[in-house]
């Protein structure tokens, strides 16, 4: 069971935590997937998240991130949503310089209902966002997982993770099994006939201290896993 403990981590949000959760985690041992979004970010300030790491130190344990997502726009056309966009985020690198996470798993955030008229802008805006996000967290030896929401199937994420793993932060990515229950076949649809994106396993690329969900760009070892980021064995700090 120790083990299985120190592979996985557990969702709760930051304020469930600060309400008294973090005593659970502390005493079970279990490494939290710390949710920041709008309420987290705004109403708490840098020393809680400093007395909440510290807890987490003192135990041994270490957290991942999950950042904001909730109506926000990584690469949209109207400068203010961008901006508000780009406030959370920073709230969020803010954060992860106090916690230093394993990694930060944010959502690209690719809506094909409405951005795939106008895909080469959204590209644009999208590697903007994305290679400030993990040019930061890679100052601070984490890696940013970028997960999907409305994508139908890895392809449509390719153009911006490509683009990232060419550059000294090589992100990961992660897919997300709700995705599921959202009305767009997300492996039905698939065209290749034996896909490696179709495997769940999680593969650690040694070269780049990176751990893909589910593919690998260099010389790496490759184990069972989820397909949610939140039970991806990471490798060692």
């Amino acid at each position: 069971m120790s083990d299985l403990k120190r592979a996985v981590q557990v969702n709760a949000r930051f304020f469930q935590l600060a309400g008294g959760l973090l005593g659970r985690f502390l005493d079970e041992g279990l490494n939290p997937e710390i949710g920041l979004f709008a309420r987290d970010l705004d109403e708490f300030k840098a020393e809680d998240f400093r007395e909440a790491a510290r807890a987490l130190a003192d135990r041994g344990l270490r957290p991942t991130l999950h950042g904001p997502f909730l109506d926000l726009a990584p690469a949209s056309a109207d400068p203010l949503i961008l901006a508000a966009t780009h406030k959370r985020l920073d709230q969020m690198l803010a954060a992860a310089e106090i916690f230093r996470p394993r990694s930060v798993t944010c959502h690209l955030a690719y809506d094909p209902t409405k951005h795939s008229y106008f895909k080469e802008f959204w590209l644009e805006q999208s590697l903007a966002t994305w290679r400030r996000v993990a040019q930061a967290l890679h100052g601070m030896g984490v890696r940013l997982m970028l997960e999907n929401t409305f994508e139908r199937a890895p392809e449509e994420m390719l153009p911006v993770l490509d683009e990232l793993a060419r550059s000294a932060w090589a992100s990961a990515w992660t897919w997300d099994t709700s995705t599921c229950s959202r009305p767009y076949p997300w492996r039905s649809g698939w065209s290749r006939p034996d896909p490696a994106w179709a495997s769940s396993t999680c593969t650690t690329t040694s070269a780049a201290a990176t751990t893909t969900c589910p593919s690998a760009r260099a010389a790496s070892t490759t184990r069972p896993c989820s397909s949610s980021s939140a039970a991806c064995p990471s490798p060692s700090p």
